[in-house]
């Protein structure tokens, strides 16, 4: 028999040996090595089981080789052991991230056939910036790690003794689980969270322990999907009722699924499944940093000193204050052994698939279909990089080091939050909640092991799937822990009393200007107070060319590079190709000549220069410059000059007075994507105030930054500036910035804004043309989009028409000219905008953007039809047209098939108004000829319409605004839960109303409303029991004027339906009544247009109905677009959802700012 045993053992090991070596044919000489395990076939199978990701730490000291294979039957895992090989990693756009989120969803998420689709599309790129930037350092991060740290406070308390001399037993790991749990509960889901619930914490754990099981669909017991379901089921009741102190990322996450249409059931599911990660990699960390530190006596009482000197201040009578950012600014050696102990116990592996044979570093090869991957262990613990003692936990590792010791480190040696540009979301939060609680044990306790001695090399629980081991036996702590320094109080003491008990409660508090945030920490305004000196603004004029009359003004940036020589880099246009005239204004407003030197013939870069010795009152310093430093995930800053001036133009022939942005008008084209957060300076160089309005785009963290003066923000005062943050969520396509302090964007203060629809969102181009050519040909004229800003054009500035309208009650209607991008044809030498096709372009998309103040205009252009495949920025079901049009503030995107005959071809903008008939014309040129230089005459082609608007046949068509349904389908909620209805009047010669009355007068200069209730008077709209967060809104719209035009109202933040139109009055109470009463024809309920304005009729009784949910909080003003009848009045504020309002930055609310008390003469046009 044992023989017997002994021949089948042998003969399977042969077969092990022989079916390796087969595998090994067919391996290329160019992979990467193969390491042979001691037991053949199986044994690095049964090595990652028992070690996890650890065991590339056990293989990586087998070979010499900085990348390796490692062979599992046919599949080979390439293992990069080495900091100089991740860069190269993660830069090749052939290995990548996302099969693993796809995996995850699928085995830990439970997700469905079609979520399983949705993840592994490109949605997950966009789904991750979503992530990414609603966990970044701002508003959002510090209002969650508020909500951490106050329970984490609660958390410290359950270590610290309850009565004098009590007896419990109290468990290092299982102390830590509770209080991150608790703890990041508390910051992503709110207070009222699933885990208060210790059954739904147990369960948590038990399908943590199983994770690894799932992933191989090796769950025999089911114990661990019997888990998973009860905390699954804890996510489903929480979304049927989300708290309002939910986090911003979980609504990112919420929203973003629910647009690529997974359903809410798997939306629960993979809810619950993210935090897996965001608990179970929290909790070792954690566990480890306080063993490191409080194990070692004497580097606890440093950390102790530094926290207490650097992060407290105030006192117990005013209560003490944790300053949250001055842990990671002004503790290196907390920040040093924290990071330490991520070096030495991290040891999970970075991983990437595959998409396609790569040779990588020019000489391995790895396969399409296999994986490569980026351990921590070898990688941190190398000695190439870390020195001698890679092995050794050294505390002071991270501290900042003297010049003469210094050795910079490459980012791709320390991998512990993944590798760029998958780095984790959540590292700040996490890294914040970790350093919070160790920086408060430090100074509140005293702990020891119950054994007397902390273990040096606590036995490994290798199974383990988060991030880092956890011990295999937890460590139980002397009881009882003593309080230390017991005396101070970390934060303000208040006394709260229940059931007749009185407690003291801590918080956190955070500092004058809220909780700091890392973007605004010391750091960044030491770079930027370093780098601004080097920033120039450059004034210059150049001829245009072959023209000895006519010059072009302009500015831009430049940045000194090298001050002894005077040398400025900018950009190539600025340079120029022909003679200059200029000079550069520093920080201090110094002026001084300049001229160039050199202008790249290729490069977007040319160099300016200037006497140093001119520069006479500041010390003059240069920018280094270090492209070497720039990494993918770095995070930016952008700095520039002169955001807005007063400026001299005549682009229409009449020369007049314009506000300008970067010296353009209209201003310089601001380009995103989804999930991007937009950083915009706006540097007030006008003699009156100003703020800038983000037309269209959602504030959704931050209703602050809408840009409207006594609203959301104080003015931006002369020589003052003002730092607008957005991050672009849930939107894509054509908006616009523009000035909303009085008329400013009538007079040039305006610019377009492209938010890059993402790739997973469908495209409507198949219902144009099904064609390959044409689909390929339409992507690509989106990727390539020519935006044209158009408006009417007066030869006086608004203000002086806007007071002749006030004293005499005439208004203002015709205009000077049409103007497309500020140009015009005039009996002068004025420029057409020409919209040139580039080589090869079959297609063009073109994205009219109406920034006027007076004139509805209609698109056209001769002889082509043209599709209308978006409004407002969202794609449309599209319509063919040979004309559409575009009211005030809409936007209308077309795409143009270029099949015509070569040649310039009339774009036309003709005016729908009966008061005036005039027409702007601009030239559409194909195919691109560069020795076209004729910018100036009127094409000779065959027009569309009439000069008054009208086609000139029957069988021509126009656009029909109604029908712009949305694509893919957005139907509006069915029914609403409020209706505000809205009498549109004319209350005197010169004054207008939206409802009660017209909007306050002086209401630009009164404290905004936004937080200062007094400034709310009859016209603002919503309190904390109306226009909650959540519900749905219905407005109607009723004029009650016969006026000789429409009303193109524009609602800021949300899009609204227009759910109906009518005549003769709205005689209902409600949309429900008048469907209810028979009027349902009235209605569209299916596919209404979406839009962020609507249009009312000029007729007595003429109404509107749209309606809209509030998804966020806001501060949104609604008004009617056309500049005369705004000024007059026709203008309110929706307090929308105010409830859930976050906490507006004291920063925001201490603006520099006129006091004064108004003097009520005229009327709202004051």
């Amino acid at each position: 028999m044992l023989r017997e045993v002994l021949y089948g053992a042998a003969g399977f090991v042969l077969f092990a040996y022989t079916l390796e070596w087969l595998f090994s044919m067919f391996d290329d000489p160019r992979e990467p090595k193969r390491l042979q395990s001691k037991i053949p076939l199986f044994g690095h199978l049964l090595g990652m089981i028992k070690y996890s990701s650890g065991y590339h730490g056990i293989t990586s000291k087998q070979t010499d080789q900085e990348i390796y294979t490692v062979a599992i039957f046919n599949t080979k895992l390439y293992v990069a052991k080495t900091a100089r090989l991740i860069p190269l990693i993660q830069r090749s756009k052939t290995l990548s991230f996302r099969p693993f989120m796809q995996t995850a969803a699928k085995h830990m998420g439970d997700a469905n056939p079609a979520t399983f689709e949705v993840f592994g599309s490109e949605w997950v790129d966009s789904f991750s910036h979503a992530h990414k930037h609603s966990l970044a350092p701002g508003p959002n991060l510090d209002e969650q790690n508020l909500r951490m740290g106050d329970r984490a406070l609660i958390d410290i308390e359950e270590l610290l003794p309850r009565e004098k001399n009590s007896v419990r037993k109290v468990f290092l790991l299982k102390w830590a689980r509770y209080a991150v749990v608790q703890a990041s509960a508390c910051g992503i889901l709110g207070v009222e969270h699933p885990f208060r619930d210790p059954k739904i914490d147990e369960a948590f754990w038990k399908w943590q322990d199983y994770m690894p099981l799932h992933l191989i669909n090796l769950d025999i017991t089911g114990k661990g999907y019997a888990a998973r379901e009860i905390v699954f089921d804890a996510f489903r009741k929480y979304n049927k009722n989300i708290p309002l102190d939910v986090s911003a990322v979980y609504m990112a996450r919420l929203r973003t699924m629910q647009e690529a249409g997974i359903d809410e059931d798997d939306i629960c599911k993979q809810q619950a499944t993210f935090g897996t990660a965001a608990f179970a990699n929290t909790v070792p960390i954690m566990f480890w940093t306080i063993y490191e530190l409080f194990s070692r006596p004497d580097l606890l009482d440093e950390v102790r000193r530094e926290v207490t000197e650097q992060t407290v201040s105030g006192n117990k009578e005013t209560g003490f204050v944790v300053d949250v950012a001055a842990l990671k600014t002004k503790c290196p050696l907390l920040l040093s052994v924290y990071q330490e102990t991520q070096r030495t116990r991290h040891i999970h592996a970075n991983i990437r698939k595959v998409t396609e044979d790569t040779l990588l570093d020019d000489k391995y090869l790895l396969k399409a279909g296999q994986f490569v991957m980026m351990p921590g262990q070898p990688v941190h613990t190398n000695q190439t990089t870390w020195g001698e003692s890679a092995d050794v936990f050294d505390p002071y590792r991270f501290m900042p080091k003297d010049e003469s010791d210094k050795k910079a480190v490459a980012s791709s040696s320390f991998v512990a939050w993944g590798a760029p540009p998958h780095l984790c979301p959540a590292r700040q939060f996490a890294s914040t909640e970790i350093m919070i609680v160790v920086a408060l044990l430090s100074v509140r306790c005293d702990m020891a092991p119950a054994s007397g001695q902390w273990a040096k090399s606590p036995a490994l629980n290798t199974g383990d799937m988060a991030t880092v081991y956890t011990p295999k036996k937890d460590i139980e702590l002397e009881d009882p822990i003593v309080p230390k320094m017991r005396d101070m109080s970390l934060s303000e003491s208040t006394e709260s009393t229940q059931n007749g008990i009185t407690s003291s409660v801590e918080k956190i508090i955070p500092s004058k200007t809220g909780l700091l945030s890392e973007s605004e920490s010391e750091p960044w305004q030491r770079a930027i107070e370093k780098v601004v000196r080097c920033v120039v603004s450059v004034k210059f004029s150049h001829p245009y060319a072959f023209d000895t009359e006519i010059s072009k003004t302009s500015e831009a940036t430049g940045f000194i590079v090298d001050a002894e020589r005077g040398l400025v880099l900018t950009n190539r246009h600025v340079v120029g190709p022909g003679p200059f005239s200029g000079y550069i204004v520093f920080n201090n407003q110094e002026e001084v000549e300049v001229h160039p030197i050199y202008r790249d013939p290729i490069h977007d870069f040319g160099f300016l220069k200037f006497d140093p010795k001119a520069v006479k009152y500041m010390e003059l310093t240069a920018m280094e410059l270090r492209p070497d430093l720039a990494k993918v995930g770095t995070e930016i800053k952008v700095i520039g000059n002169d955001s807005g001036e007063n400026q001299w133009s005549a682009a229409d022939g009449h020369g007049r007075p314009v506000f300008a942005i970067n010296g353009q008008t209209p201003g310089p084209l601001i380009t995103a994507t989804e999930g991007e957060e937009v950083e915009v300076f706006v540097n007030n160089q006008l003699a009156t105030e100003t703020t800038m309005h983000w037309h269209g785009v959602y504030q959704v963290d931050r209703p602050w930054n809408d840009g409207v003066p006594g609203v959301t923000q104080y003015s931006i005062q002369p020589r003052d500036n003002y730092t607008y943050r957005f991050t672009v969520q849930q939107q894509y396509g054509s908006y616009f910035y523009h000035g909303h302090f009085g008329p400013a964007f009538a007079d040039g203060q305006r610019g377009p804004i492209w938010i890059e629809p993402a790739a997973w969102r469908p495209r409507p181009y198949q219902a144009i043309s099904s064609l390959p050519q044409d689909l390929k040909g339409m992507k690509r004229a989106e990727a390539n989009p020519r935006h044209i800003v158009i408006s009417d054009w007066n030869a006086e500035p608004m203000d002086i028409l806007l007071i002749m309208y006030r004293d005499t009650g005439i208004v203002p209607w015709c205009s000077n000219s049409i103007v497309m991008n500020g140009k015009v044809c005039e009996p002068t030498k004025g420029e057409l905008e020409v919209v040139a096709a580039a080589d090869g372009e079959e297609w063009i998309w073109i994205n009219f953007i109406h920034s006027g103040a007076h004139h509805e205009l209609q698109i056209s252009i001769d002889e082509h039809e043209f599709y209308v495949v978006a409004a407002d920025g969202e794609f449309v079901h599209p319509q063919k047209v040979h004309a559409a049009n575009c009211n005030l503030g809409e936007r209308i995107s077309i795409l143009v098939q270029l099949d015509k005959s070569p040649g310039d071809y009339a774009i036309r903008l003709t005016s729908l108004r009966t008061e005036q008939i005039i027409q702007g014309l601009g030239i559409l040129r194909y195919p691109f000829e560069t020795n076209n230089k004729e910018i100036t005459k009127v094409p000779t082609t065959k027009p569309w319409v009439h000069l008054n608007g009208s086609l000139v046949s029957t069988s021509l068509t126009s656009m029909d605004e109604m029908k712009l349904a949305p694509f893919p389908a957005r139907p509006p909620p069915p029914t609403s839960d409020e209706t505000v209805k809205l009498f549109i009047n004319m209350t005197g010669p010169s004054a207008w109303s939206l409802g009660l009355g017209s909007h306050q007068a002086f209401r630009q200069q009164l404290p905004p409303l936004l937080w200062q209730e007094n400034s709310r008077g009859s016209t603002t709209l919503g309190d904390q029991n109306k226009l909650r967060n959540g519900s749905v809104v219905d407005i109607i719209f009723e004029n009650g004027a016969n006026v000789t035009t429409q009303h193109p109202f524009h609602k800021h933040n949300h899009k609204a339906w227009i759910i109906g139109t009518g005549h003769d009055g709205f005689p209902w109470a409600t949309v429900q009544e008048a469907i209810d009463a028979g009027a349902a024809d009235y209605f569209n309920l299916k596919d209404p247009p979406i839009r962020d304005g609507c249009r009312l009729g000029n007729a007595t009784g003429d109404w509107t109905v749209i309606r809209y949910e509030i998804t966020f909080p806001a501060a949104s003003m609604l008004h009617c677009h056309m500049i005369h009848h705004f000024g007059a009045g026709q203008q309110i504020v929706l307090l929308e959802g105010v409830e859930a309002m976050a906490q507006i930055p004291e920063g925001v609310k201490q603006k520099v700012h006129a006091d004064f008390v108004p003097n009520l003469r005229y009327g709202p046009l004051d």
